[in-house]
């Protein structure tokens, strides 16, 4: 271990595989990561008991005391128990949108090959102005309207009380299985499905055959 300098920075040579790690003894916790791609800035220190290592920036955009004073901010913080590997999937996870996660889930569960066409189909025709919404924004209130929109014919064609249903029901799969899957805090991604709001209202409409 030894003081970085902008003169090690500039010249010290890649390993000839993997990497090597440069700390720095004047902020401890605070180095250099050099490969055969890049030389990077890190800072590492243990948060809420586990080691944890944050990228600061590649060295040749940003100078050794720009690094150092961005490694400072950040290790008071992750001493404080700012995580920022969870910050990291908190933010994946609040981003994520139904597109993503429809492919996600017709890719992951064993479907018949037309209930995948099926969902595919209605999903993009009937909720196309959310594919790319992250799921988290999607509302009740929001497939509450498009619940009674979609039954009267009166948005995105295909009128009709057991389509209406059927499209609601693929989204609350959907939304269960994102639900499952992601977590912000340790926490569902989605605490509440917002279709739910149609079963606790008994808003599912009731479908009668037509009589032979």
């Amino acid at each position: 271990m030894a003081k970085l300098t902008q003169k090690i920075v500039d010249i010290r040579s890649a390993p000839a595989s993997g990497k090597e790690l440069i700390r720095d003894d004047e902020l401890r916790g605070f180095g250099l990561s050099i490969t055969k791609r890049s030389k990077t800035y890190f800072v590492e220190c243990r948060v809420n008991g586990k080691q944890r290592r944050a990228t600061i920036g590649r060295a040749d955009l940003i100078t050794l005391e720009e690094a150092r004073t961005k490694a400072r901010k950040l290790l008071a913080e992750m001493t404080s128990g700012f995580d920022p590997h969870l910050e990291k999937r908190n933010e994946k996870a609040n981003s994520i949108t139904l597109i993503e996660v429809l492919e996600e889930y017709l890719a992951v569960k064993q479907l018949k090959k037309s209930t995948v066409t099926e969902y595919r189909r209605v999903i993009k025709k009937s909720l196309k102005d959310w594919l790319n919404k992250p799921v988290v924004e999607i509302t009740k209130n929001m497939v509450e309207d498009r619940h009674r929109q979609l039954a009267s014919g009166t948005k995105h064609g295909h009128p009709g009380r057991a389509y209406s249903n059927f499209c609601l029901k693929t989204l609350q799969s959907l939304l269960n299985y994102a639900a499952e899957k992601y977590e912000v805090d340790g926490k569902p991604l989605i605490p509440v499905n917002p279709v739910s709001r149609l079963t606790k209202t008994r808003a599912w409409l009731e479908c009668i055959r037509a009589q032979a």
